[in-house]
């Protein structure tokens, strides 16, 4: 397939937020296409608590929301934001020989995308999709979250089993089988959020639960073994030598959000 190249584009992110799908996904190309991609600039919001509070007229000028991760193309093509809109996006334009969504899978994919993006990150979610209007009518944002009993039930009860159930379909340990893939980054934002970041501020312990999801636990320790998520998860101006090898995983320009 003729891969469809385009201009350089800039990506609006904080770390560790949804946007960190999109930058593993540009990494994860960049092992497989080093010379396929479009020069990439991350530009990061390093203020979390600003960002909350306070949104930069050029990011709502790309997107009303405020909220990343955001894409701006440096041609004049119309911006995107909502990160899986984004990553199906990169992935139809770069994916070329279709290493990481294969024609097969595309149907339940689609499906997880929607779903993780629609349902599970609301699991972990400290912010409200409407959260300027929330601001306006100076109501307070949760910037504070603790464990929400029905969230929790929500995801033993429901949402892990379904999400164990998919992974067994297979007899690999990825989403699809043996072969790592782009469900792999959209599902696992998602594990390291009920995992990792649910441990730092939660009730101290991961949501995933080995006995009862093995194959989900099992997924999500194979994940912090790949380069590429260890490298969106820690990249940071924060702590600068984390940013050293940006140009290995397709990043021309790392910088911070200025206003």
């Amino acid at each position: 397939r003729e891969q469809k190249l385009m201009a350089a584009m800039r990506l609006y992110h904080v770390a560790k937020f949804r946007s960190t799908r999109v930058v593993w996904l540009v990494a994860e190309l960049a092992q497989r296409y080093p010379k396929g991609l479009p020069e990439t600039e991350v530009c990061e919001f390093t203020d979390v608590a600003r960002f909350r509070e306070e949104k930069p007229a050029a990011l709502l000028e790309l997107n009303p929301n405020g909220k990343v991760p955001t894409i701006e193309y440096l041609d004049g093509t119309p911006p995107l934001f909502e990160g899986c809109a984004i990553v199906l996006s990169l992935l139809d334009r770069f994916d070329a020989s279709r290493e990481l969504l294969r024609d097969e899978d595309r149907a339940l994919f689609y499906q997880l995308a929607f779903y993780c993006a629609g349902t599970v990150d609301n699991l972990t979610a400290t912010s409200s999709p409407i959260q300027r209007a929330i601001a306006h009518h100076e109501q307070p944002i949760n910037n504070s979250p603790v464990v929400d009993p029905v969230r929790k039930t929500a995801w033993t009860a429901v949402i892990a089993p379904f999400l164990e159930s998919v992974i067994a379909r297979t007899h690999g340990d990825y989403v699809f089988g043996d072969a790592f893939s782009a469900a792999d980054i959209v599902l696992g934002l998602n594990l390291f959020a009920l995992d990792e970041r649910m441990i730092a501020r939660g009730d101290g312990v991961s949501w995933i639960d080995p006995d009862a999801t093995p194959k989900l636990y099992r997924l999500a320790e194979l994940l912090k073994q790949r380069p590429a998520r260890r490298f969106s998860f820690s990249a940071t101006l924060l702590d600068p030598p984390s940013l050293d090898d940006i140009r290995d995983f397709g990043i021309a320009r790392w910088t911070a959000v200025e206003y």
